[in-house]
């Protein structure tokens, strides 16, 4: 398995010409880069609606992949008709394009690789309304709401969200997919605080123990742990999430 820290990859362009593939290097060593001329590729593409509308406006990101770590950039937006062209794209990198609209289904691709100097044509990317809520309240072990705390949400189809609990310790998200979607927030002490729950639920607590984490203490044996149940010791606590 290639350790990428001890063997760094270097990559370079110009205008249109650039490096082939990565070229790796040894610490002390030279290395020469040679650029050639049209060999970052191009994708091209649609985004609709499930009823083949073209929607104008949608973002793009595009992903580059090593291994299962992924990093995204913003690749532009949708035209008028929909249509889109992301240029100057590395080639012989795994990579995937994501759309992201508020109210809408967030469409991925497949990772691919381009060839040197490929122009990709995508199918058209078929955005569906993303209509439901997920709604709650932060709380403390003894029920006292937590206002200001920030809540974000991550799923696989809907894009991802953030926001503060008011000064009832509640929130609101809007513009979700039916699917399930994980809640993220972090109590005063700094501990990570997590629910999983299906979008559409507006009654999800979550329970967030102020333990500072110079307090946290490794868990003992080997217990099982339930989700329901407050673990000061985790740095990552399992929340409650109520149908």
């Amino acid at each position: 398995m290639d350790d990428f820290s001890k063997h760094p990859r270097l990559r370079a362009r110009h205008g249109e010409s650039a490096t082939v593939a990565p070229v790796a290097i040894n610490a002390g060593g030279e290395v020469t880069l040679r650029l050639e001329s049209n060999a970052l590729g191009r994708l091209r593409g649609k985004v609709a609606d499930a009823d083949g509308k073209p929607m104008a406006g949608v973002n793009l990101v595009l992903y580059e992949w090593v291994r299962d770590g992924g990093s995204g950039s913003e690749a532009g937006v949708t035209a008028k008709d929909g249509t889109f062209e992301i240029r100057n794209v590395w080639p012989e990198a795994t990579i995937s394009v994501e759309t992201n609209a508020a109210g809408w289904t967030r469409e991925t691709s497949k990772r691919f690789a381009l060839k040197p100097g490929e122009t990709r044509e995508f199918p058209p990317f078929a955005l569906k309304p993303a209509t439901l809520e997920v709604a709650g309240r932060v709380v403390d072990e003894k029920g006292a709401p937590l206002p200001g705390l920030k809540v974000h949400l991550h799923a696989m189809r809907s894009p991802s969200q953030d926001t503060s609990t008011d000064h009832d310790g509640r929130f609101r998200f809007a513009g979700v997919a039916a699917e399930t979607v994980t809640l993220f927030t972090r109590d005063e002490g700094g501990t990570s605080v997590t629910a999983t729950c299906e979008a559409g639920k507006t009654d999800i607590e979550i329970v967030a123990k102020p333990t500072p984490p110079s307090e946290a203490k490794p868990p003992a044996g080997n217990a099982n742990l339930n989700p329901a149940v407050l673990l000061e010791s985790l740095p990552l606590t399992p929340s409650r999430c109520f149908t």
